[in-house]
């Protein structure tokens, strides 16, 4: 703030919030200025009132005061699906399965996914020992992606695939919200 002269306001300044209602929320009497600037912090409730809200400043009697909106916004949640079958064959060529998001409400999802295949032998291992093999990116996922992945990347990583077990999770983010959400299967 400044005077009428453009030098900094010294003197204390009244600073208060109200709610849509016209009801005071927070105050803060007689604050210090320093070199002209007021800091307060204010953190809205978890469920405010909607509407406009106000700043008011007083100082020597005079008011300013300046309004912004409040409403609410609900992130809409989505799940990710993840499906494989649940048992493969050593000598199959590929690891192959499905990947599909939907909102709550059943309506599909679109988006990118990148998909991340691990291993890890005996399959009764904690799942610390989870060791990653290869990952997929799918530009843009309508509705569901198939994905495969090839059988002999998981030798390099495990000695036979004979006991061994995979895991494929999947990062998908919404085209229109950009809200991530994950998904694997096993």
């Amino acid at each position: 703030m400044l005077t009428t002269e453009l030098t900094p306001y010294e003197e204390p300044i009244d600073v208060l919030i109200s709610d849509p209602q016209g009801n005071i929320v927070k105050r803060w009497i007689s604050r210090a200025a320093n070199v002209g600037v007021v800091s307060v912090t204010f953190e809205l409730p978890e469920l405010p009132p909607e509407g406009w809200w106000s700043v008011r400043v007083i100082a020597r009697g005079q008011r300013e005061e300046k309004k912004f909106l409040v409403h609410k916004i609900y992130e809409p949640l989505y799940e990710v699906f993840v499906e494989m079958p649940y048992y493969g064959v050593a000598d199959a060529e590929e690891i192959e399965g499905t990947v599909t998001g939907s909102y709550l409400s059943e309506k599909p999802v679109s988006g990118n996914a990148s998909l991340t295949l691990y291993v890890k032998q005996p399959w009764t291992l904690p799942d610390a020992h989870f060791k990653r093999v290869s990952s997929q990116y799918f530009e843009y996922v309508h509705v569901e992606e198939d994905f495969a992945f090839p059988m002999e990347s998981l030798l390099d990583h495990v000695e036979q695939l004979e006991g061994a077990e995979v895991k494929v999770e999947c990062d998908f983010h919404d085209a229109f919200t950009w809200i991530k959400a994950k998904g694997s299967s096993r």
